[in-house]
């Protein structure tokens, strides 16, 4: 039914699934501005007789939408109450005031106890909710075992933050024994689904530099991460690997790789670089607060650095600048932005500022 005179009339005749739509209809407005008064005296009608999301949602009206003189009962009775017929939300929520004493006796072990029953019910928040509370300490003794276990266990259900708390918890031993791999697991599941909010973005970034240094100080290969960077920033940078760390690059032969790239372009009078339908692909600097655009001086080595990039440059292909194009392209890049030449498959290379390259390419005869 959706004529509120027609749910009312079945609503005052005794009609438990009328009641509860003409409250729920009154509660958010349904009909016309939201009349919270009326919605709770219809709420009580259904919680007196036992309806565990009536009590629950008279509960939500009395603490948050009524004024304190209009509560005539206690909010978190009806939590309860509600919880205790095994209503997930409620029993949350329950666990959460008791646990902070928010308006009510604080009472640690119960809520814990609520927060727990909640989780066993199937709520991953309440799990990512003790993680957090057992990794801080104050609310609970610290735990730091517990902490992440349920932090796992949330992210195992799909709680999106409690996904990237598990990396960071896998990086940096937190809990449990440090597993880079792990950590590489579950932010990989993390970029799986868009960021909540810009704060989740930035510490996602944030923990993938961290990881993407802790595999190179490992020995290990950066590629995966340098992969997964690029989809935290939305697919249009990717970090380098820095040379001046780098074990396996020595700035000579990246100098070398340079001077080949001068030398080459201008005798052929074209360069090449790796690009979308409307975009040249750009990377990310090795001081992480630049771009950089980096070109070749053959179709080979950038179709060999785009092989390597594999799905993070799914969509481009190499493409040909004639120099004089280069040379405009190069005077209009922003200040913000620099250039890269002969990139290494690993993405390794010097980074110059585009009129420096401008330069070199002009005092070759």
């Amino acid at each position: 039914m959706t004529d509120r005179k027609a749910i009312e009339r079945a609503a005052r005749g005794g009609d438990e699934e009328a009641i509860f739509e003409l409250a729920f209809g009154l509660h958010v407005g349904r009909w016309d501005e939201p009349a919270t008064e009326e919605a709770a005296r219809w709420y009580r009608r259904l919680a007196e007789k036992g309806h565990a999301e009536s009590q629950y949602q008279l509960a939500w009206l009395l603490k948050h939408e009524l004024a304190p003189s209009q509560a005539r009962e206690s909010w978190s009775d009806w939590y309860r109450r509600a919880a205790e017929q095994g209503h997930v939300c409620a029993a949350y929520n329950l666990g959460h005031v008791l646990l902070r004493g928010d308006n009510v006796a604080q009472d640690v072990a119960a809520g814990v106890r609520w927060l727990e029953r909640a989780w066993e019910a199937g709520d991953a928040d309440a799990a990512y909710y003790l993680a957090i509370q057992y990794g801080a300490g104050e609310l609970v003794p610290e735990d730091l075992a517990s902490s992440f276990r349920y932090a796992l266990a949330a992210a195992e259900a799909g709680h999106h933050r409690a996904q990237l708390t598990t990396a960071m918890m896998f990086l940096e031993g937190y809990g449990t024994d440090r597993d880079l791999d792990s950590a590489h697991v579950w932010l990989t599941k993390t970029l799986e689904r868009p960021f909540e909010d810009e704060d989740m973005a930035s510490q996602t970034k944030s923990v993938l530099r961290e990881l993407h240094t802790a595999y190179r100080e490992a020995g290990l290969d950066v590629a995966p991460i340098e992969r997964l960077l690029f989809r935290a920033h939305g697919g249009r940078v990717i970090p380098l690997t820095d040379y001046a760390t780098a074990k396996h690059h020595h700035r000579r032969d990246l100098e070398k790789n340079h001077r080949r790239f001068v030398e080459e372009a201008v005798t052929a009078g074209e360069v090449w670089a790796i690009a979308s339908e409307d975009a040249i692909a750009t990377w990310l600097a090795h001081d992480r607060r630049r771009s950089i655009m980096p070109f070749w001086s053959d179709r080979e080595s950038a179709a060999r650095a785009l092989a390597a990039a594999g799905e993070l440059l799914a969509g481009h292909n190499v493409a040909c600048l004639d120099l004089e194009d280069f040379d405009d392209l190069l005077a209009d890049l922003p200040e913000q932005m620099l250039v890269g030449t002969n990139y290494t498959e690993d993405m390794a290379g010097l980074e110059l500022e585009p009129a420096a390259l401008r330069e070199s390419i002009a005092r070759r005869p």
